[in-house]
């Protein structure tokens, strides 16, 4: 009798944490969760997984950056979102007045960092710093990076496959497009571990193993799925007294671009 009121009770018992597992589940799937079943994957991806990034590149360290290209990455949302900010854009950082270039030679990049998120009202998680030499050895790691697609055919029409010095030279010619095309080459075989250890080792980034590796499902997933959305907000400056300050209409289009559910701190 006392087993029979033990076995009653357990299997009570576990259909109710059955139960409860699926009612987390569909809270989380109302909470900005996705169950994501592509390329034959069966996984949860949380838009904690979202991250927003600053690359900076310069010619030569420690020449301030000439190139500052934000980047958000969502595995939840399925899109990779890439937009430019001039280097000529005009703001204010504690109590210091000028362009990104400036700003970046005053304070380094978390001056220029403070300075974009006040331009655009975009929470930025993590930076990268670069400059020519790095670029090299990354597109080295990767290879030749296959410039084939309508965006960058239309913008070079000349390049099919391009080296380290090709890239840089295309990446300030159009720095949006050119990142654009970095996508092309990734392959659902690319070693993604192998991939961060590189970055690592050649460029100053902000972005920890830690943080690589809890979003690593997620970039993977991406690299699977060819139908990977791509955002390339294009976004408008004026000039007021002879400085280049963003309009208040893409101030508004990036903040909804780049915004994010939560932010991994």
């Amino acid at each position: 009798m006392n087993l029979k009121i033990v076995f009653i009770s357990f299997i009570v018992s576990f259909i109710a944490l059955l139960t409860l597992g699926f009612l987390l589940i569909g809270s989380l799937m109302n909470d900005g969760v996705i169950e994501n079943k592509r390329a034959g994957l069966n996984f949860i991806i949380p838009h904690e997984q979202d991250i927003n990034l600053l690359i900076t590149v310069c010619d030569e360290k420690p020449n301030p950056a000439d190139i500052y290209i934000l980047l958000r990455v969502s595995a939840c949302d399925n899109i990779v979102c890439i937009t430019n900010i001039p280097k000529t854009t005009y703001t204010m950082v504690d109590f210091k007045r000028g362009n990104l270039q400036e700003l970046f030679d005053w304070g380094g990049i978390n001056c220029v960092k403070e300075a974009i998120e006040n331009i655009t009202d975009i929470e930025i998680d993590r930076t990268i710093q670069l400059d020519n030499d790095d670029l090299k050895e990354i597109i080295q790691y990767l290879s030749e990076i296959n410039i084939d697609n309508d965006l960058i055919d239309e913008k070079f029409p000349e390049a099919k496959f391009v080296d380290g010095d090709c890239f840089c030279e295309l990446l300030r010619k159009d720095p949006v497009n050119s990142m654009v095309s970095l996508k092309n080459y990734f392959n659902p075989n690319l070693d993604l571990s192998g991939f961060f250890d590189e970055m690592d080792s050649v460029c100053n980034m902000s972005v920890s193993k830690y943080d690589f590796e809890i979003r690593k499902m997620g970039f993977q997933q991406m690299i699977f799925d060819s139908n990977c959305g791509l955002v390339l907000p294009s976004v408008e400056f004026e000039n007021i007294h002879g400085y280049d300050r963003l309009t208040d209409e893409s101030k508004i289009k990036l903040s909804e671009v780049f915004e994010k559910t939560n932010s991994i701190k």
